[in-house]
This record gives structure tokens, C-alpha cells and sequence, in this order.
């Protein structure tokens, strides 16, 4: 099956800045792909020549099998598109942002009111649909742009950073939107947030200085590129830290603090438990528990950071 969405050897430049280098994926139907990257990776240069706001230096990038470009329009009507930072009239209500949007796409007045309904709906906005958008929240703002990126049923829907601005709950109410639109569309969404990629995307890109260094199935990610590891417990965080600062000098134990947690490697433990047991003895350090711990999103991104270096 062909991907939804195929980008090729896609460069761009701004002055003496290469926001993009030969960048190549691919994204299968019907899935949340997250787009994932330290900001400044070039996550927001792709998204904007994947909608076709932004034209390419070179390559190409095929939605539906429509090469996008920002020279044409013949892409648009596969696209849906939520900026980073998405404006709106605030004197607007939210029915008629999505009315418009609609109107725009070239749905008559009666298909238009009707699908802005179902939105208005869907996204949880019903009861706040004929009130001015300057008056919604940063979390009822979010699903609106979502609302207005879906309006005519696009069959990709990329949207930038969609819930790095939100507090804990307009997180939630998003990435469960989210999740719900990709039953039907193929849904892209760039983030740096690594907690919002678990909860939500099945597959991912990952980004560094514009280029991408792994991609794929998630979970086919974690297990060929994050080891898994041991979670070492010590009696204390200074005894932690300890621990972790004498383990940063053998770069194979990938030895990573967090609070009284120390976690490597778990070959290396398998290998090395005489050689840390010496280290803690000699340290003073009291081990609570050493336990085995599958290898999470973060470590990946370690991982993945470190390699391409």
C-alpha cells in the first residue's frame, strides 16, 4: 500500500541556515505520526512544505498521491492544516470560523452550517459555538483550529505543535480529539514533548539539525534502537548522583540519573554487576533495589541524539 504522505530528499535553506537536509519519509494511512524533535530540528519547515505554504529548494513531497507544491492548489483539498500558533478574527464566533472555513473549500451554505454542527460537537465546543472566539481558552482555541483543519474531511491533517501551549487538562482534551480524528484521517503532528508521542502516535519520525535519524513503528523503534535497561535504586539522591558520576566515564553503561534512580544498561549489568557492586561498596552507597525497566520514549531520544552527535 502506498504511504499517505511521501516526502523525497526535501532540502531547504534560509540564508546560510539548512533548515531541511535530504530529508525522506514516509507515512502509512489512518495512524497518529508524530513528528519529533529538540526545537530548531526543522519540524515546522517540513509541516510547512507538506501543506504547501512553503515550496522547497529541492525534492518532493506526494499527500494522497498529490505532489504538493506552494505554486499550485491542486494538494489543498487533502490537507488539513493547524499552525503553531494559529490566529483568529476574535470578533468571529466559532460556528462562523468553521461556516467560513467550510464556504472556503468550496461547501455550500447548508453542507457548511450542517459539518460545523458535527465539529462544534465532536471538538466539545458545542455550547460555546455562538460565542466570540476572543473569549475561549487556550485549550477550546486548539480544538476550534483542530475543528476548522478537519472541516472538509481532509485525508491528512498536519497539525504543528498542537498542545506544547496547553495546560494538563487542554493536553488531555486534545490528544484525545486527536486520537479520535485519525479513525478517519491520517493525522501528523510535530512535538517536542515525549510524554504527548506515547500517549498518542503509533509511528514516528525523529528530527535532528533537519535531517531524520530513525523512523517507523514505535514500538519496533524502542526495541532496535533503546536498550532496555536496570533500574538501580539507591538509599539516597546524593548517593545517586555519585553512582552516576562515576558510571559517566564508561560510555557503554549508559548510565542515566533521575532523582535516587540510577538506570543502565541492562547488558551491561548483566556483565558488569561485580564491577558496580564494587563501585557501591566502595562509594557507601546502600542499593534498594536493582529492577529491570522496559526502555521508554526517552530513552530513544537519547539514544538517537547522541548517535547523530
Amino acid at each position: 500500500m502506498s504511504p499517505v504522505i511521501g516526502c523525497r530528499d526535501v532540502r531547504k535553506r534560509f540564508g546560510d541556515v539548512q533548515a531541511l537536509d535530504s530529508l525522506s519519509f514516509d507515512v502509512p494511512e489512518r495512524c497518529v505520526y508524530g513528528f519529533l524533535g529538540p526545537n530548531g530540528a526543522g519540524k515546522t519547515t517540513a509541516i510547512r512544505i507538506m501543506a504547501g505554504l512553503l515550496q522547497a529548494d529541492e525534492g518532493t513531497c506526494d499527500v494522497s498521491g498529490v505532489r504538493v507544491s506552494a505554486r499550485s492548489t491542486r494538494h489543498q483539498v487533502h490537507i488539513g492544516y493547524l499552525a503553531q500558533e494559529p490566529r483568529y478574527y476574535g470578533w468571529l464566533t466559532g460556528r462562523e470560523l468553521l461556516i467560513m472555513s467550510g464556504r472556503l473549500f468550496g461547501m455550500t451554505s447548508t453542507e457548511s452550517s450542517t459539518r460545523a454542527q458535527e465539529l462544534l460537537e465532536q471538538t466539545g465546543l458545542d455550547r460555546a459555538g455562538d460565542r466570540r472566539i476572543e473569549g475561549y481558552s487556550g485549550g477550546m482555541q486548539q480544538r476550534l483550529g483542530i475543528g476548522q483543519a478537519i472541516m472538509h474531511r481532509p485525508a491528512v491533517v498536519l497539525l504543528d505543535e498542537p498542545v506544547s501551549a496547553l495546560d494538563p487538562v487542554g493536553r488531555r482534551e486534545v490528544l484525545s480529539l486527536i486520537s479520535e480524528i485519525a479513525r478517519e484521517s491520517t493525522v501528523l503532528m510535530s512535538t517536542h514533548i515525549l510524554a504527548d508521542v506515547e500517549r498518542v502516535c503509533s509511528h514516528i519520525a525523529v528530527m535532528r539539525s533537519g535531517r531524520i535519524v530513525a523512523s517507523g513503528e514505535r514500538d519496533s523503534l524502542l526495541q532496535a534502537y533503546a536498550p532496555a535497561q536496570m533500574a538501580l535504586t539507591c538509599s539516597t539522591v546524593e548517593g545517586a548522583g555519585r553512582l552516576a558520576s562515576v558510571l559517566a566515564k564508561d560510555p557503554e553503561a549508559l548510565a542515566r540519573q533521575d532523582g535516587s534512580e540510577v538506570s543502565v544498561d541492562a547488558s551491561y549489568w548483566d556483565h558488569h554487576q561485580y564491577v558496580l557492586m564494587a563501585h557501591l561498596q566502595r562509594l557507601g552507597i546502600t542499593l534498594v533495589s536493582a529492577i529491570p525497566r522496559r526502555a521508554s520514549l526517552e530513552d530513544l531520544f537519547m539514544h538517537l541524539m547522541k548517535e547523530a552527535a
